[in-house]
């Protein structure tokens, strides 16, 4: 008994003298998560949308909203950026609903964004997939640092990464950071047919809409839709759509 005990103890002396804490290896170099978070803020935007509208008796709103992105392709001969987001971010309603009178026909819609450090320029979108909600804005200067977007899914369980502006809050050198984990796909049924999701134990909420998310320091998804009483629960597109939209943004941006 007492030889297993001592075999034991030697056990346990010599797992606390190694990188693993419970069970798990730590990183060798513990500043890497560190690191790849200061990169990918440099690709942050935070999105803000404005829109005038008039009821059919008169009445006159002006409606705002915020949502992030991140910029996945800079021109710098021309100043323009390509930012990736959801659709309903950038999306200009038709109607918007009030409390009194009916509804509101929209009259003029303005996009602008922020980016990391503060600068601000006005933009609009360019591509617009509705199956998996995404978007691509044009932006008329240079938005920050293009990010990468992944060849490959992450794997399960993988550790990601999401910047963005929640509840509106990102200011110059202020862009707040969840992370979490991949959880998989989660397939389901739409009007247009089989959609794939990626889900993703992942802090969000309002204002993330659009956020870039983050494997190994680059995108896999954007923030798609959450759950309002559990917002560690987030989806996002497929990776293969994301890669799909900024192609065709690509093309078309150089055939402006």
């Amino acid at each position: 008994m007492r030889k297993v005990l001592v075999l034991l103890l030697a056990l346990l002396v010599g797992s606390c003298g190694s990188n693993n804490y419970g069970g798990f290896a730590t990183p060798a170099d513990p500043t890497w998560a560190d690191d790849t978070a200061r990169e990918i803020m440099k690709s942050t935007v935070k999105i803000q949308v404005l829109a005038l509208g008039e009821s059919f008796d008169g009445e006159v709103a002006l409606i705002g909203w915020s949502g992030s992105g991140a910029v996945v392709a800079v021109n710098y001969a021309n100043e323009e950026s390509l930012i990736l987001t959801a659709k309903h971010v950038c999306e200009v309603p038709t109607y918007i609903p009030t409390r009194t009178r009916g509804v509101l026909k929209t009259l003029i819609h303005h996009t602008a964004i922020q980016t990391a450090t503060g600068s601000v320029y006005n933009a609009e979108a360019l591509v617009m997939d509705q199956m998996s909600d995404t978007c691509v804005i044009l932006v008329y200067g240079v938005a920050g640092k293009p990010a990468r977007i992944a060849n490959e899914m992450p794997p399960l369980q993988g550790h990601v990464m999401m910047p963005g502006a929640p509840l509106g809050e990102m200011m110059p050198n202020m862009v707040p950071i969840t992370d979490g984990r991949y959880s998989g796909v989660v397939p389901y049924v739409t009007d247009m047919g089989d959609v794939r999701q990626m889900a993703f134990a992942l802090p969000g909420t309002f204002g993330n809409s659009g956020s870039g998310i983050y494997y190994n320091g680059e995108i896999v998804s954007v923030l798609s839709q959450g759950v309002p009483d559990y917002h560690h629960l987030t989806y996002g597109p497929h990776l293969s759509r994301i890669r799909f939209t900024v192609k065709e943004a690509i093309k078309d941006w150089h055939n402006l």
